[in-house]
């Protein structure tokens, strides 16, 4: 956010913070599975004076799903198309 960076960036989940997956200090946000995120709130001025100095650029809390039930799937197909070069 605002360009300072992840280190400056807070995010959570559910209200509480994710732990860092890199040595730098991002948070990787492939960590999280898509259907159970059910919304995402973004929050960029004057969040620090909330959550510290960690939230300088910002908070984005991700709010999972509370209602589950039943089965949810997805899928892709895709067709894998390689290029090769014949040399006569």
């Amino acid at each position: 956010m605002r360009g300072l960076g992840p280190n400056r960036s807070l995010v959570l989940l559910d209200g509480r913070r994710l732990m860092p997956s890199s040595p730098d200090g991002a948070i990787d946000l492939n960590t999280i599975p898509s259907s159970l995120i059910g919304s995402v709130e973004v929050i960029t001025g004057g969040a620090s004076a909330t959550y510290g100095s960690d939230a300088v650029a910002g908070v984005t809390n991700f709010k999972l799903r509370t209602n589950l039930d039943g089965l949810e799937l997805s899928a892709k197909k895709g067709i894998i198309v390689s290029a090769f070069r014949a040399i006569l």
